[in-house]
């Protein structure tokens, strides 16, 4: 699978905490544009939303193949935030 041996060293390489400030970057970003729209708005928020997306795209669609309904809990919540893109 992607040329990992399995889930566990998969999941080892992805950085909670970076996907949730990607995620709050992108979020912050939508709330200044959509409350001031401006050059320096509308760049933030293209910037933002390529740099989550490019980053966040991997990680969704492997999250989204897997099977992982006999995962420990801790995994199969991280896959189930990677599957979804969202941090709440």
């Amino acid at each position: 699978m992607h040329g990992y041996e399995n889930v566990t060293e998969k999941l080892q390489q992805f950085d909670l905490d970076e996907f949730q400030s990607m995620w709050w970057l992108h979020q912050s970003a939508d709330w200044n544009y959509s409350i001031n729209v401006s050059e320096t708005t509308t760049s933030a928020r293209k910037f933002a939303s390529v740099a989550y997306s490019e980053w966040m795209k991997e990680w969704k669609l492997w999250a989204r193949q897997l099977n992982y309904d006999d995962l420990p809990p801790y995994e199969k919540q991280t896959v189930e935030i990677m599957a979804s893109g969202v941090v709440l």
